[in-house]
């Protein structure tokens, strides 16, 4: 067996560090580490273990969501779980696994609950900073950490900083054993900057709220507000000063509580107040020149905290658990409203480019959106919506779609149609029948799987969004074209009549809901048999309720909307920037249809991966880009109208299964428009119509409210 080629050797004098597995709450198997590395993932974060006494590499799949091990998402754990209905909100305890690959069945992923167990301090510190990818800047021990009910008594408070990022959070943690789901994490941005020394020892941190955004000055309360520019009122905060360090007289005689400032910075706010219980945090130290030192910490201009995409849910632990595994309670929608992107590139020029800036402002609120809505993973039994990207294929190499790509081992999600231009080249002019579709793929399916593959990342792009916006979704992809843009009318010909043969593929073997074509050709480049070829498999596919969404075109006034978004059945998408100003590059809108138009502006997803040699410890950044496009739009429309499916299959309003309908989505996404714009476009706004509710703050059950909405809807639809 080989050894991991980037490894950290934690083996010291006899005592290696112990992996046990636990299932059903006892221990199941034992492991002695020698050595590990990890491995950034798109879903994941690898750790690979080598146990020397048993030659054996040991892979523990770690959720990427929120390091350590606190995100749950539908991909890599298997939850149980214990729905309560307490005062019209529902919360959910989750017990959280983990997977786990062993060299004996290598494609098979065991979902277990870890322990570690390390025989020295330094062995645990140097296996948290690399697990959770942070440098631990300071350790404090402390009597009690208190937040609404919850009390931690003796826990250690760790201080980190994010690799490469000057961005500083801090863990409750036990540096004995790493236990998967037995901690908190905050992101020192999440509180207001005044902070509150209750004696000697005791430190009091206030949560950021809405009303915290409309504020222009800090009213200072007891004492004197210190400030990392040097004791300048808080109004008088200049953005230039990280040269002059504040001075502390924390044992102020005359005064048994004083207030500080933590560092400036973008305010963070929630865009909805879904952890009112947790208004402060109570930090009591236990030697009092801990406080000092924290504060210090908080003002180092070195490591001074920045605006970053904070995760799209929060965790904390229940109150009064004793068990050793704590359960989780989902705090829903607690969403982080900043302009840090949830795909990163440090090297990225775009990053202060306006239209990026408003694209995250938007895709976050849809992030906050599905947090309300889903206050989770999807429940066991409700089938995830299929989508199929048919475009230029997807490069399965970059680390954001390396889950994807895992998934398409197991089942196949991926198809060459370049390879099968024989059969495409056959399709009849006559309308398809069942039998007729069904005699055409086997010619397909005979052909052995196709390895994924993207020369333009077009494709890769796309593949994405969806990636990046609906995880929860199953995806496939048909390669349809090589390059993104054919001229020559014969290329065209051929690929129209592959797109034709990838529609009844996708809908009769993959029996996708979804299909997204950020693609079209020139009518003017197609004969009236391709024309034809191509609005049978359109038909076929939309009889089966196979929603379509198409791009409209990218050449402005130009030229007119490419085949085949120009036809009835597909949604015919347009693009918009994050304030929902209709794009220059848009098309003349149609006569007869919706004109839907989304955001397609400043929107960052995955590229074709750059490969390169990796030092030791070093991890493969994904190759990332911001684009702009009807194509860029079209993967978002399709995402939206996935939030509204999976919330009629989980939640059932009446008339659910209608939402699967084209009439249905229709229906549901012109509820979303709040006017047509100025260019005549029917701009989607996701967080309007039927979700409009959950935006307020008074609202004690959003999904009742939105499923009373989607209900008197459909009624006035049908």
């Amino acid at each position: 067996m080989e050894q991991p080629s980037n490894e950290q050797i934690l083996h010291e004098q006899g005592l290696a560090p112990r992996l046990e597995l636990l299932t059903n709450g006892v221990p199941s198997s034992s492991f002695t580490l020698y050595s590990f590395q990890v491995c950034e993932e798109r879903h994941e974060r690898v750790i690979s273990w080598f146990d020397q006494s048993n030659n054996l590499l040991i892979k523990h799949l770690v959720p990427r969501g929120k390091v350590p091990y606190t995100k749950n998402t539908n991909d890599f754990m298997v939850t149980y779980r214990d729905m309560r209905t307490n005062i019209g909100r529902v919360h959910e305890q989750v017990v959280i696994f983990h997977g786990f690959e062993f060299p004996a069945t290598p494609s098979r992923t065991r979902m277990l609950i870890p322990r570690y167990y390390f025989s020295t301090e330094q062995q645990s510190v140097r296996f948290q900073c690399a697990a959770r990818q942070r440098q631990l800047l300071q350790t404090f021990e402390t009597d009690s950490i208190r937040a609404h009910g919850y009390v931690s008594h003796g826990q250690q408070l760790k201080v980190w900083q994010k690799s490469n990022e000057p961005t500083v959070t801090f863990t409750f943690f036990a540096h004995r054993s790493v236990e998967p789901v037995a901690h908190y994490e905050f992101d020192l941005l999440w509180f207001r900057r005044e902070v509150r020394c209750s004696g000697a020892k005791v430190l009091i941190l206030t949560f950021y709220t809405r009303s915290d955004e409309r504020s222009k000055s800090v009213d200072s309360g007891i004492g004197k507000l210190f400030s990392l520019w040097g004791g300048q009122s808080t109004n008088q905060m200049q953005s230039d000063g990280h040269s002059r360090r504040p001075s502390f007289n924390l044992r102020h005689p005359n005064s048994a509580s004083r207030d500080f400032l933590l560092p400036g910075g973008e305010r963070v706010v929630t865009e909805n107040l879904t952890y009112l219980d947790w208004k402060r945090l109570h930090i009591e130290f236990m030697d009092e020149n801990d406080v000092s030192r924290f504060i210090d910490i908080c003002h180092d201009p070195d490591i001074a905290p920045g605006p970053q995409m904070a995760p799209e849910s929060l965790w904390k632990v229940s109150p009064g658990s004793d068990d050793t595994f704590h359960l989780l309670q989902p705090v829903a929608g607690a969403l982080i409203s900043t302009r840090r992107p949830p795909f990163r590139s440090p090297a990225d020029p775009d990053e202060e480019d306006a239209a990026f800036g408003q694209a995250q402002d938007w895709l976050e609120r849809l992030h906050g959106i599905k947090g309300q809505l889903f206050h989770g993973p999807l429940d066991d039994g409700v089938p995830p919506v299929k989508i199929c990207v048919l475009d230029t294929g997807i490069d399965s190499k970059n680390p954001y779609l390396a889950a994807w790509k895992k998934k398409s081992q197991s089942t196949e999600r991926y198809r060459n149609f370049l390879e099968d231009s024989t059969v495409a080249e056959d399709l009849s002019t006559e309308p398809y029948s069942e039998a007729y579709v069904a005699q055409t793929v086997s010619r397909v399916r005979k052909r052995p799987r196709d390895s994924p593959q993207d020369n333009t990342g077009h494709g890769t792009h796309v593949s994405g969004i969806i990636v990046e916006l609906c995880p929860e979704a199953n995806l496939f992809v048909g390669r349809v074209l090589d390059e993104n843009v054919t001229e020559e009318e014969n290329e065209t010909s051929a690929a129209a009549r592959r797109l034709a043969l990838a529609l009844l593929y996708a809908t009769d073997v993959w029996k996708v809901k979804i299909i997204s074509l950020s693609i079209g050709f020139r009518k003017a480049l197609l004969s009236e048999q391709d024309k034809m070829i191509l609005r049978n498999a359109i038909r076929y596919a939309t009889s089966k309720e196979v929603l379509i969404f198409a791009a409209a075109s990218n050449d402005g006034n130009r030229d007119r909307i490419l085949f085949p978004a120009s036809e009835p059945e597909p949604f015919c998408i347009n693009s918009s920037n994050g304030n929902g100003h209709a794009s220059a590059f848009n098309p003349p809108r149609q006569e007869y249809d919706e004109n839907f138009s989304i955001l397609g502006e400043g929107v960052r997803s995955t590229w074709l991966q750059e490969m390169k040699d990796l030092s030791p410890g070093e991890i493969m950044q994904p190759s990332l880009k911001v684009r702009r496009g009807t194509s860029v739009a079209t993967p978002i429309a399709a995402c939206v109208s996935i939030i509204i499916i999976h919330f009629g299959r989980q939640w059932e309003p009446i008339g659910h299964e209608k939402l699967e309908t084209r009439r249905g989505i229709r229906c549901i996404l012109r509820s979303m428009v709040p006017h047509r714009n100025i260019e005549k476009f029917y701009d989607i706004v996701p967080w309007l119509g039927v979700f409009e509710l959950l935006t307020t703050r008074d609202q004690k059950d959003p999904v009742e409210a939105a499923k009373t909405r989607i209900e008197e809807r459909l009624e006035a639809a049908y």
